[in-house]
């Protein structure tokens, strides 16, 4: 067999378990559209995906959205809660099983700055997609990991939401008076998933849209 016909066969046979493991949903392939991620994953970024490997708690999943209210959609988000796993976000950070969770990964929190902070790192400003200058111009919030706050020295105050603050949609989800910062104790039921955007306070997840049901599964995120 000559060289070039090796070659030939190789690749014909490369694209085939390609195409096989597309269709199987046994190799996934997306590109990621929002910051409900951010700063683990950005806009923009691809990400492979496999339903040959078990979910465990804290690997990012990719699932089907499927809310009454809601049009079915492939997310992807970080899965934080196993059947019968208490779930709790207490200031802001998760807790599951009552142990803090969030040193687990690192995930975004709503930081507020000066204006003259924020400049040292105006390529994470412009990446979190979510930034606001203040009416006066004279300071900044933004989503930024504990870590990129602690690795730029940046003088910057996390933004939690007040215990009395109403959130009208985990209101109506969940018929208490939680809100994004806080949130729970609740229980997973059997047969679900509780998942989380590392965006905490951009992030369409389990606190909006409820539990996720094991059969709306599709694969667990591998790499970028």
């Amino acid at each position: 067999m000559s060289k070039s016909l090796k070659i030939g066969l190789g690749a014909a046979v490369v694209v085939g378990l390609w195409v096989v493991g597309r269709i199987t949903e046994a190799v996934q392939w997306y590109k990621i559209p929002t910051p409900s991620n951010y700063p683990t994953i950005k806009v923009g970024d691809h990400i492979l995906a496999s339903n040959l490997v078990k979910p465990e708690r804290f690997n990012f999943i990719c699932f089907y959205a499927t809310g009454s209210d809601m049009v079915k959609q492939i997310w992807i988000q970080r899965l934080c809660g196993l059947e019968g796993d208490t779930i709790e976000i207490r200031n802001g950070v998760l807790l599951v099983n009552n142990k803090y969770a969030d040193s687990n990964f690192s995930p975004g929190y709503l930081y507020i700055m000066s204006r003259s902070e924020s400049e040292k790192i105006p390529e994470l400003i412009e990446q979190s997609e979510m930034s606001t200058v203040n009416a006066a111009g004279d300071s900044t919030t933004t989503c930024l990991s504990d870590k990129i706050v602690r690795d730029h020295g940046l003088n910057a105050e996390r933004v939690v939401l007040a215990t009395d603050e109403k959130d009208e949609m985990i209101e109506q989800r969940y018929k208490t008076s939680w809100n994004a910062d806080h949130f729970g104790p609740i229980v997973v039921p059997r047969g679900k998933y509780f998942v989380l955007g590392d965006n905490r306070r951009n992030a369409m997840d389990s606190r909006y849209i409820g539990f996720i049901d094991k059969s709306d599964y599709i694969g667990t995120v591998l790499g970028r």
